[in-house]
């Protein structure tokens, strides 16, 4: 009888556990397609599809994720990390039982520092490889990515900036006023652009903003690495704060929108100056290096804060300041700075500190000086804060 209750006691017990379930990257190809091309000198983006397939009991809600990938050189298990990209992939289903393939997209932007790091280490190819969950966090599945001349690696966007059509890339204007913004989009190969001019409007931008569709572009690019895409006018009829961007969907590249900000209202004839802002980290001439952090001191009103990077200064009016501890010379500064900036950020106003992001490094060139600073702007759109200019170096 003990032997009895015993038994039924562990089938009971046996039932009552949860069945396993494991996510696995198909075998034949992990990835469509299961190779790229990216070039050699210039970064890349790439976009391609995982073939994940669950193995989960009947009746279980599932999420098949991956937390980052990783761009790696050698095999998909023996695998020397470059660089890790911490963006989440997921996908939630109920299991019916049988095994069940999903196809998840992804978009991602191969660095330049990246691809050189492998050329320099021996290897021609490159791995970007994810580990998902159920079922272990080893890596299990990866594309590749072949090293090769810029004419090989076929219609790609590399980076994109914006600014208005005066060169400023934060606008006051009122009622009515005409205004447009141009994308400056570097590319490789040629091919059909497609993507969406959108403005978010005073209802939404105080908030999570809600972008309409101004303008549906579809553009050819031809031979050549740049071209500057114009918006149509923009909405300047209601009083308060604008965004605009040009949101690319084809081909699909690895990073986020950038988006420039106007402000539409009554401007009076006295305009407050903004505050000066003072800046941390990096020191003035530092060199920029993959634990250089950037900090500096807010300030009140703020909405938003800018980091800013221009490649060199475009104004004839400088200023001295005091030598750097070392040096036997001033070191000019330019008083004002116009233009576009080459790379940069924005940040909500309680982050008074970052790191720089891969999606901006990649526009740095080495061995090149910068200037860079940080501009504050309140919720209406306006500049309340300026930082001075540094100076920075890329190795």
């Amino acid at each position: 009888m003990y032997r009895l209750y015993s038994r039924i006691l562990f089938l009971v017990c046996l039932a009552l556990l949860p069945s396993l379930s494991w996510a696995i990257v198909s075998d034949n190809p992990p990835t469509v397609p299961s190779a790229k091309n990216v070039p050699l000198g210039k970064s890349t983006s790439v976009s391609f599809v995982w073939r994940v397939t669950d193995t989960s009991s009947p009746g279980f809600v599932v999420t098949i994720s991956s937390n980052s990938g990783q761009f790696c050189v050698g095999t998909v298990f023996v695998c020397t990390t470059l660089r890790t990209v911490n963006k989440r992939l997921s996908k939630t289903y109920t299991s019916n039982g049988t095994p069940t393939t999903f196809s998840i997209a992804e978009s991602i932007l191969v660095p330049q520092a990246v691809i050189d790091q492998a050329k320099k280490l021996g290897f021609s190819t490159v791995l970007y490889r994810r580990s998902w969950t159920p079922g272990g966090t080893f890596p299990n599945g990866a594309i590749t990515l072949n090293i090769t001349g810029s004419a090989a690696t076929g219609f790609s966007i590399n980076r994109q900036s914006m600014r208005f059509d005066d060169n400023s890339i934060v606008k006051l204007l009122n009622e009515k006023d005409t205004l447009k913004a141009k994308a400056d989009v570097a590319y490789n190969g040629t091919g059909q652009l497609q993507g969406n001019w959108e403005v978010a409007g005073p209802g939404s931008t105080s908030g999570k903003a809600i972008f309409r569709n101004l303008l549906t572009v579809r553009k050819y690019l031809g031979s050549g690495d740049k071209r500057t895409l114009v918006s149509p006018p923009l909405p300047s009829d209601h009083v308060g704060n604008y965004m605009v961007r040009l949101r690319i969907t084809s081909p699909a590249p690895g990073f986020e929108a950038p988006v420039i900000r106007y402000y539409v209202g009554t401007l009076g004839t006295q305009i407050l100056p903004p505050q000066a802002m003072r800046l941390g980290n990096p020191a003035d001439r530092s060199w920029l290096s993959k634990d250089t952090h950037f900090n500096w001191q807010g300030i009140k009103g703020a909405k938003h804060y800018r980091l800013e990077i221009y490649s060199k200064p475009q104004s004839i009016d400088t200023e001295s300041t005091m030598p750097n501890a070392g040096d036997n010379q001033t070191s000019k500064k330019p008083i004002r700075l116009q233009g576009s900036p080459v790379a940069g950020l924005t940040l909500p106003s309680d982050a008074l500190q970052t790191d720089l992001p891969d999606s901006a490094r990649t526009r740095l060139k080495s061995g090149s000086w910068y200037y860079w600073r940080v501009i504050a702007v309140d919720k209406t759109g306006k500049l309340v804060g300026i930082s001075p200019i540094r100076e920075m170096r890329v190795p």
